[in-house]
């Protein structure tokens, strides 16, 4: 009899066990104690269907930031899973956005100012663009001491004395919107870092997705996850196809292409009790900041020793997706979700449950699945303020996009940012007109 009642206790502290409980009893989480701090917004309109919003704090302070901006022309999300620090997250969450809108808009009017004043026809520099058209910046020409720089993408139709605007969002555009934000970190870095040395430590994954005229757009530095719920068959299925790329040295794939980069440091990546770590620190491969494992200046010799080679990567992941009548919606997530929930879990659960608050439900399952592995109930969350709370579960932000293919008129254009009441305008109601010059 002894051996049935441990053989039955080693099965309900089992990982199974534990999923399969989640699954039965989801209804039960609902409106209990532990649901205390979790910040939601249930069901907003979108330009293209509905989301869902919600988040949780584990850290003190918070090191997830997010936000959800509403266009009448695109909707954009953005998860920012800072680490030592939430500045990094911050940063991004107000400047990635702006520097995306800018690769769109301003850089044909810089073609305009171009041709305004400098006495270069419309053929040449036509030509000019075409013949360059391998490298991102096309034409850099100094105007005096003005320097004024042109894209090949900004130069559409020429015709007789005027350039037609072919617009559209690409790849290279959020490839840019990356490396923008990275630019301007490493700037603030310089000036702070005397001053606050430990900044040079703050960095942060970034997740960003972009709806646009039928197609998504993704980019990912990091281990923040997007899944698609793709319906298969005739029954009310779907199956989760994740669009991102995860850059954690935990994974073999990224764990290598770390040792790649760095084959002449063989101390690149070690494993600290049983996890592997970048120089022994920490676990993404990818990331914005960080620089004290990218840029010699900022190097701490007593953490990392000395770096031949950046250790860290900004460059994202990007893809873009065609969407078609049977992918239903996306998740994104920062990885307190993914580490409790896996990516088909989350598809079926989001699948076959209201709209209304869904986001929230998908929080509420990742804290009661990590308070069971730790051998605690969900009502006993509340006993864990932020910062203790951290030894249980890592912040969580979820948003659920859905997609009605539908557009929604009279919108209104407002930035939600997590853990925020108040909505304020998104930088998204620039991208409502054309311009057309002539």
């Amino acid at each position: 009899m002894e051996l049935v009642r441990l053989a039955k206790n080693t099965l309900k502290k089992s990982s199974v066990a534990h999923k399969w409980r989640m699954r039965k009893d989801y209804r039960d989480v609902g409106d209990r104690p532990g649901d205390e701090g979790i910040w939601s917004k249930d069901l907003e309109p979108h330009a293209f269907g509905e989301y869902s919003f919600a988040a949780i704090r584990a850290n003190e302070p918070m090191e997830d930031h997010s936000q959800v901006d509403v266009g009448v022309r695109a909707t954009f999300v953005g998860v920012y899973d800072g680490h030592h620090g939430d500045a990094t997250a911050v940063h991004i969450r107000e400047s990635l956005l702006g520097h995306l809108v800018r690769e769109y808009l301003f850089y044909d009017l810089y073609v305009i100012d171009l041709l305004g004043q400098l006495d270069l026809s419309l053929t040449v520099l036509y030509v000019v663009a075409k013949w360059s058209k391998v490298a991102k910046w096309v034409v850099g020409l100094n105007n005096g001491s003005k320097r004024v720089m042109v894209k090949y993408r900004s130069i559409g139709w020429v015709g007789s004395g005027h350039i037609q605007q072919q617009r559209s969002v690409s790849q290279l555009m959020l490839e840019d919107a990356f490396d923008d934000t990275e630019k301007a970190w490493v700037d603030f870095v310089e000036a702070e870092h005397v001053r606050t040395p430990d900044v040079t430590k703050i960095g942060s994954c970034c997740l960003v997705g972009l709806l646009w005229d039928g197609m998504l757009y993704v980019g990912n530095v990091g281990d923040s996850r997007a899944v698609i719920g793709q319906a298969v068959g005739k029954g009310n299925k779907v199956v989760a196809r994740q669009v991102t790329q995860d850059h954690n040295v935990n994974l073999d794939e990224a764990r290598e292409e770390v040792k790649h980069s760095n084959r002449h440091d063989p101390g690149i990546v070690v494993k600290v009790n049983g996890i592997w770590r970048v120089k022994g620190v920490i676990q993404v491969s990818r990331s914005i900041g960080d620089l004290y494992l990218k840029m010699p200046k900022f190097v701490d010799l007593g953490i990392t020793g000395p770096l031949r080679e950046p250790a860290l990567s900004n460059a994202p992941f990007l893809k873009t997706k065609d969407l078609q009548s049977d992918d239903k919606f996306v998740v994104f997530a920062s990885d307190g979700l993914w580490e409790n929930i896996s990516n088909q879990e989350a598809v079926e659960i989001v699948n076959k449950h209201p709209r209304a608050g869904i986001a929230k439900t998908l929080v509420r399952l990742a804290m009661k699945e990590a308070a069971i592995k730790k051998g605690l109930k969900y009502d006993d969350l509340p006993r864990y303020q932020p910062g203790a709370r951290r030894d249980i579960h890592d912040d969580i932000t979820v948003v659920v996009i859905f997609f009605d293919n539908e557009t929604r008129a009279n919108l209104n254009e407002v930035s939600v940012k997590g853990l925020e009441n108040m909505a304020t305008p998104s930088e998204l109601r620039w991208l409502q007109g054309q311009i057309i010059t002539g």
